[in-house]
């Protein structure tokens, strides 16, 4: 087999990459190790007539030009958009409710602090206008260095923002502008979703942008749905990438990247087949991608050193279950409105901050933070009728506990601390399901089970990541890297 180019691994990244080459007339192979298409973006049956998002679980970040140059919906995309867009509750009783609406969400927040809820106009309008300077990078070849971004903040008159947009912790930049806890804690989890950080972490400002900056919904920062799961996005993906002619081979299982005279040649697949290319990108985390899949022989003494030190310790787990009904929430808490958004289950920045600090020693929290999901509410395709699926995005589990004693007891835990909030959740569950950091790296093949790869912070962000000046290149002429690192 002889290709123009070759795609490793048919993520949501590597389908979008092989689509644009085959728009651009290229003939493009993807191979993918799993039979699952997606990555983590996938769709599976974990019990009988139930259809989780069992890794990555709601849509936002997938820029709106992709959407419609590859026809999307055509291709059965379907967004189910939340409203409202995610619940606080607290211990008390009270809840802090974040809209799709602006305006409404700013009503919330008075309830909390009439002053909070005025310097929350400031603190929305002086995002976007970062906004409007950075989505100018998004889809370019070349993501820009730390002091290219300083310089045009300094040129449009935001260089007060760079102490703490750049440089800065979400918790320090909070305790600065707002005075109420509750306003606060709703307001930072996005800082430190997925990442080895906590909310005095500096730099964890840079995967606060990541987590804000999505527009596929039409709304900065909202998130929605998918009808039929997160396989859904894949798979229309897939589609549009096929009617360009781009092949995709399941089950087919990449070995080496192929290398000679410092260029890429294609790649030798695990049952001993070699596919010529002159192109090579590469959907894995860039340490499988070039310490295993490359080889080390093909780096440079300090290049192995660089990539080995990037931080990808992962630190999330999900837990799913089947529900035979929704569970009520406790007294003050609006059951609908919850169930109806995503909810945070933390409390205070002291809560987010303890949590972290266990981690930093291997140990999973002892109170963790939880944003909880009910899909089902939504879209009625994924269970049984009447029946319901739960699903919660779990901080901090780090990759390196020991996850072989722990897991089952863990689980208990997570469901016990929802449980404070919705007293009669343990009630409803028929079944459970679990991904730890350790098991993302098994199923799905995320080195280290970090959901973005590396860590997404100020040393490895912007035109830092994966490495300084690298972009989408490689020390290896023709191999590219497309996947989240």
């Amino acid at each position: 087999m002889e290709f123009d180019a070759i795609v490793i691994g048919a993520g949501n990244n590597g389908l979008s990459c092989a689509r644009k080459l085959a728009s651009a007339g290229a003939r493009v192979a993807i191979f993918e190790s799993s039979n699952v298409l997606g990555g983590a973006a996938r769709t599976e049956e974990l019990w009988p007539n139930y259809r989780v998002s069992s890794a990555s679980y709601v849509l936002s970040l997938m820029p709106p030009e992709i959407i419609r140059e590859y026809e999307l919906e055509r291709h059965g995309l379907k967004m189910l958009l939340m409203e409202p867009s995610m619940v606080q509750p607290f211990p008390n009783g009270k809840q802090l409710i974040m809209w799709r609406d602006p305006l409404k969400t700013l009503d919330e927040i008075a309830k909390f602090s009439k002053r909070d809820a005025q310097t929350a106009v400031e603190y929305y309008e002086e995002w976007e206008r970062f906004f409007q300077i950075f989505d100018r990078h998004l889809l370019t070849p070349n993501p820009p260095r730390v002091y290219e971004l300083e310089e045009e903040l300094i040129k449009n008159g935001l260089e007060h923002l760079i102490p703490h947009m750049l440089y800065g912790s979400i918790g320090d930049f909070l305790d600065e502008h707002f005075e109420s806890d509750e306003v606060k804690v709703a307001l930072a989890p996005e800082a430190i979703i997925g990442s080895f950080a906590g909310p005095y972490t500096a730099g964890n400002m840079v995967n606060m942008i990541l987590h804000t900056m999505g527009m596929s919904t039409g709304v900065r920062g909202a998130w929605a749905y998918v009808e039929g799961g997160m396989g859904s996005v894949s798979r229309a993906l897939k589609n549009s990438a096929e009617e360009l002619g781009v092949k995709i081979f399941l089950n087919t299982k990449v070995k080496s990247i192929l290398v000679e005279g410092g260029r890429v040649r294609g790649v030798e697949l695990e049952d001993g087949r070699r596919v010529e290319a002159k192109v090579v990108a590469s959907n894995a985390d860039i340490k499988t991608s070039l310490l295993d899949l490359l080889g080390e022989e093909h780096l440079e003494k300090s290049v192995k050193r660089r990539v080995r030190a990037l931080k990808n310790i992962g630190v999330s787990t999900k837990v799913h279950v089947a529900l035979d009904s929704i569970p009520r929430f406790r007294e003050g808490i609006d059951t609908q409105l919850a169930v109806s958004s995503i909810i945070h289950i933390a409390p205070t920045l002291e809560y987010l901050e303890k949590a972290y600090d266990e981690a930093k020693y291997a140990k999973p929290s002892t109170n963790p933070f939880i944003s909880l999901e009910f899909p089902t509410v939504y879209d009625k395709t994924l269970a049984p009728q009447g029946k319901h699926i739960a699903s919660m995005f779990v901080q901090y589990t780090p990759y390196n506990a020991q996850w072989d004693k722990l897991k089952e007891e863990y689980v208990e835990r997570v469901l016990d601390a929802v449980s404070e909030y919705a007293p009669d959740f343990k009630k409803h569950v028929l079944h459970k399901h679990s991904y730890t950091p350790r098991d993302l790296e098994r199923v799905i093949g995320i080195k280290g089970g970090n959901i973005h790869h590396i860590d997404v912070t100020l040393s490895q962000g912007f035109g830092n990541r994966p490495l300084p000046g690298w972009g989408y290149t490689t020390p290896v002429k023709g191999l590219y890297l497309c996947g989240a690192s």
